[in-house]
């Protein structure tokens, strides 16, 4: 009993009989049997029943434990289908395949399905991984061809390529093999050869997207003749009328192309390095899907309207970047540099036409101001703090409301005066003349360059020339040679805020605002004009009609609430209140603020200040 209890503290209550239970037959049968005990005890072990030791005493192993201890791997053959790979990644899907070129087993595939994805996965139907261990691509077609590990290489059959594509009849029946749709399933696509060119074939066979990299091989033979790689929607044109070209809007025609493999020339090929190329798949991907939106803006069956014009216009200011940092790229694969610069004519063309191409102009201001981070010194300011006027510094609010227990000839009084939180100040008393934000001090040269980029108006708002020097501007309104109410500090430059206006005597205030010694915004404020509104608000300091090229736009804001009216050095607005129709309302504010904005302040005021100034901190310390 005493060595049970022993066992039982060492291995638990469901474990000592698998300790004791062995030793004492050995034991029993050495003294009366002459039996070799080690022997009988490694029996007796071994036709014990299994037991998991994950459950209670007496149970049997799990269903798991029991697959697990069965497992022997699963047996992979050598099939035809295993020629055929799947190309994956988070942001795209194609396919590959297996040959033997130059008697060196490669992978086959397109430059723009390897090339453009980010951290592509190349697994065959089974599951197997093929690591790359050098990639070459062409220099003039859409193929890479990659060395690997993961697989035998010598001792499996592999595709071969055709001797020569252009000796192969017409019609001569072809399968494209293939991951379409990227639903990472193997496809297969009948059809037939239907021309043949230097370096591409065209094909009847319906590949799809995620075919892309795919084999075009023969149908008897199995030899690859070419690489699936894309197709060409055709739009009805009447130029192919009556031809096998012709399209309609019910019916549409669609060609598809594969490039060629068996005449490729070793002199074509260069290596690519895949930790160097990423930055340039960056560029052409955010090009590609600049080009996608333009696609996607410009359809046939959608009514291009002026508000679409304007957001087109928001989204080609916001892309535009991509343009200057391409330029500056220094290039190293020839296919990704091909393809950002034919993105690149394609953007440039659209623009042109709409007479946008002034906002790649306007984007190299944030490329330029990124380059000269180091000589950038910033500050947060905020204005001053001045009393509140709505709440005349009390923090509080005076609401005077009708009783609901008065009664005529009661006790009660008719009115009763509510005390609440002042919503303009949020209770303190006082507010900042302006908010908090962060200003830059910057030398004169990259004043000047930035000057440089920044198109004066051919059109004037209010009488200003927008984009012009700030010193011609301010001398061009006698009304403006005076002392202003006060400067508010911005990012590169400064607004000055005047009581009034030159050309209109109903306007309250005007603010003129300019960053790097340039006029970027005209803001005049006004009462709320009772019949035209904000319609005629946005044509009212305006000779003639606005052009699309114009590089200014205008804006007009209603001002609803009475954070955005502006202030004097007192904290009082400079907007005069609307009479109440009865004694226990307060007054209104009913008022507009109309906007002349040249594009270039939209596009400094887009910038990320936050992380320009954490780049600006960084090159200081170091």
């Amino acid at each position: 009993m005493m060595i049970r209890n022993l066992v039982r503290r060492s291995y638990g209550y469901s474990g000592w009989e698998s300790v004791i239970r062995p030793v004492f037959l050995a034991f029993c049968l050495t003294c009366f049997c002459g039996v070799d005990a080690e022997e009988q005890a490694n029996q007796l072990n071994t036709e014990a029943p299994a037991r998991d030791n994950s459950g209670g005493s007496g149970q049997k192993s799990s269903l798991l434990s029991r697959i697990r201890k069965n497992h022997r791997g699963t047996a992979v053959s050598e099939r035809d289908s295993d020629y055929y790979l799947i190309v994956k990644s988070p942001d795209g899907r194609g396919s590959a395949f297996l040959v033997r070129l130059w008697e060196q087993p490669v992978i086959v595939t397109n430059a723009h399905v390897f090339l453009s994805m980010k951290d592509p996965e190349i697994v065959d139907i089974n599951g197997r991984k093929y690591v790359p261990k050098e990639v070459l691509a062409s220099k003039t077609r859409d193929l890479v061809i990659i060395s690997y590990e993961g697989a035998e290489q010598e001792q499996r059959e592999l595709l071969t390529a055709v001797g020569d594509a252009g000796a192969i009849p017409i019609d001569t029946g072809v399968v494209a093999y293939g991951n379409s749709l990227g639903d990472d399933v193997i496809v297969t696509q009948k059809g037939k050869l239907l021309g043949i060119g230097p370096d591409k074939i065209e094909v009847d066979a319906p590949f799809v997207p995620g075919n892309s990299g795919g084999p075009v091989v023969l149908d008897e033979g199995g030899e690859v003749i070419g690489v699936s790689t894309y197709l060409r929607i055709l739009e009805p044109d009447r130029s192919t009328t009556g031809s096998k070209y012709e399209a309609t809007k019910l019916k549409r025609q669609v060609r598809r192309f594969a490039t060629r493999i068996d005449n490729l020339d070793p002199s074509d090929l260069e290596p690519v390095f895949l930790e160097k190329i990423g930055r340039e798949r960056e560029l052409v991907r955010r090009s590609s899907e600049w080009v996608s939106c333009i696609s996607d803006t410009f359809k046939e069956d959608e009514e291009f309207t002026l508000e679409r014009f304007q957001d087109f216009r928001e989204e080609c200011f916001r892309r535009c970047r991509v343009l200057i940092e391409g330029e500056a790229a220094e290039w190293s694969n020839t296919y990704l540099r091909n393809k950002f610069s034919e993105n690149r004519e394609m953007i440039e063309a659209v623009l042109k036409v709409l007479k946008l191409d002034f906002l790649v102009e306007i984007s190299r201001i944030g490329v330029l101001l990124d380059e000269h981070a180091s000589s950038l010194l910033s500050v947060k300011r905020e204005g001053s703090p001045v009393r509140c006027f709505f709440c005349m510094g009390s923090g509080k609010n005076s609401i005077k409301k009708p009783n609901p227990l008065y009664r005529p000839k009661s006790a009660y009084a008719r009115w009763v005066i509510e005390r609440r939180k002042c919503p303009v100040c949020n209770g303190n008393g006082k507010r900042p003349l302006w908010s908090e934000r962060i200003c830059f001090t910057y030398p004169k040269e990259l004043e000047d360059a930035a000057g440089r980029h920044i198109a004066e108006a051919g059109q004037t708002f209010c009488g200003f020339l927008l984009g012009g020097m700030e010193q011609q501007e301010l001398a061009r309104f006698v009304f403006y040679r005076k002392k202003p109410l006060y400067r508010i500090p911005n990012a590169f430059g400064e607004t000055l805020v005047f009581a009034g206006n030159h050309f209109d005597r109903s306007a309250t205030c005007t603010a003129l605002t300019f960053m790097f010694g340039r006029l970027l915004c005209v803001e005049i404020v006004t009462p709320q004009l009772e019949k035209g509104g904000i319609r005629e608000g946005l044509t009212r300091y305006l000779k003639e009609e606005l052009s699309d090229s114009s590089p200014f736009y205008v804006q007009a804001i209603r001002i609803v609430d009475r954070k955005m009216i502006p202030l004097d050095l007192r904290g009082r607005p400079l907007l005069k209140p609307v009479k109440p129709q009865r004694m226990e309302d307060d007054p209104e504010y009913d008022g507009m603020i109309v906007r002349g904005v040249h594009s270039c302040f939209g596009a400094i005021n887009a910038l990320d200040l936050n992380s320009l100034a954490e780049k600006n901190r960084k090159a200081q310390n170091q």
